[in-house]
């Protein structure tokens, strides 16, 4: 049995983002049991870094996962469907009479939608002079964004530019010091709207209908994030 193996297959998708092409394999035996484990993490950070491995794990092509932003839900979701099936079932509270009720949720229709979603420019003006130029939140930058619970703070790995009508700056080029001075000179006002502007990027979320198999009512189910479809 020395060279008998399962052969695995390959896919390739486009990713919605960056528009970059990426070639990758479902998950394997070894990255189910990783997800197994997560599911009952809660640390966001070792969270993170192992869906990292995950996901680096299933890449074929040579790409960096740390470079991904918001593509990187999409493409494990991707994997995931190709992995384990495109339907994730879920047990939700009814709002009537408060029983269980499953819901079946397509996990293509997400994906579908991910692709038909318009993304943003990414430019929010602070002032008729200085404005900021964003970026999606980047795998690396993650954890840092999760764990931090200052919003103001939050922004930091967000701002990929400041810019007046006569100049241009590289937000990460700059001194810690010189970038804390400007996030220390923010006001709640520029947080919402900077806050705001990255609420538009694409993401995985879906907002179904549900019958409630005990009474009959019917209420709106929403899901949101990429932990909540490990199952």
């Amino acid at each position: 049995m020395d060279n008998l193996v399962i052969p695995t297959p390959e896919f390739e998708l486009t990713l919605p983002i960056s528009r970059e092409k990426v070639q990758y394999r479902p998950f394997l035996v070894r990255e189910e049991r990783m997800m197994m484990v997560l599911k009952e993490s809660t640390d966001t950070t070792m969270i993170i870094q192992n869906l990292k491995k995950i996901v680096a794990n299933c890449i074929i092509s040579d790409f960096d996962v740390n470079t991904l932003s918001y593509d990187f839900e999409y493409l494990f979701l991707n994997m995931r469907v190709r992995s384990m099936g495109e339907h994730v079932d879920f047990k939700t509270t009814c709002e009537s009479c408060g029983k269980m009720t499953p819901i079946e949720v397509d996990l293509n229709a997400i994906c579908e939608k991910v692709e038909g979603s318009e993304v943003p420019e990414g430019k929010v003006m602070l002032t008729d002079d200085i404005g900021v130029m964003l970026s999606p939140l980047r795998l690396r930058d993650a954890a840092t964004a999760s764990a931090e619970k200052d919003s103001v703070q939050a922004v930091l790995v967000f701002i990929d530019k400041v810019f007046t009508k006569d100049a241009v700056y590289n937000f990460h080029e700059s001194s810690p010091s010189d970038r804390a001075k400007f996030i220390d000179s923010l006001s709640m006002k520029h947080v919402d709207l900077i806050l705001a502007e990255v609420s538009k990027y694409p993401k995985l979320e879906t907002t179904e209908k549900v019958t409630c198999a005990n009474c009959g009512a019917t209420f709106d189910f929403h899901a949101e994030g990429l932990e909540t479809f490990f199952t």
